[in-house]
């Protein structure tokens, strides 16, 4: 459960990255524009109130600040597992925040919106041909254990 999710949130992240940067010609975003995207879709797609958009805009700003101290810190690290438990547990943290924030009903859509996230992602990786060999022939993709 823990690699699903990990997975669902590394790609919904990495979705914003990709369309953010192809209607910017291929320039990279800030963390601030990384944030004010994610949060824009999670608004639209859950419903956010006011209250909860500032919620979940400052869960999105402090989690995105770890994520880039993480990436920074483990540069020239080889140790994959330590990195992966790093970035899960840091994911595990915002599920449990996004949870405490939305409703029982909006956290169920957040959910399914991350599942459709991930599953247009896989599938615009396998349309590129970037998602070959990654998933060790599992439909689906993804290496790690399921």
């Amino acid at each position: 459960m823990r690699t699903v999710t990990l997975m669902l949130s590394t790609l919904f992240v990495a979705f914003s990255l990709g369309v953010t940067a192809q209607q910017r010609g291929g320039q990279r975003m800030s963390p601030e524009e990384m944030v004010k995207q994610r949060v824009e879709a999670v608004k639209k797609e859950v419903k956010l109130n006011e209250k909860q958009e500032k919620e979940v805009t400052t869960l999105f700003t402090d989690t995105q600040k770890k994520r880039t101290e993480m990436f920074q810190n483990r540069q020239g690290s080889t140790d994959r597992n330590a990195n992966r438990e790093q970035f899960q547990k840091l994911q595990d943290e915002e599920n449990a925040a996004m949870k405490k924030i939305l409703t029982e009903e909006q956290y169920k859509t957040y959910t399914a919106f991350l599942e459709k996230q991930r599953k247009e992602m896989e599938e615009r990786m396998r349309s590129r041909g970037q998602g070959q060999g990654q998933g060790q022939g599992r439909p689906g993709g993804g290496g790690g254990p399921r």
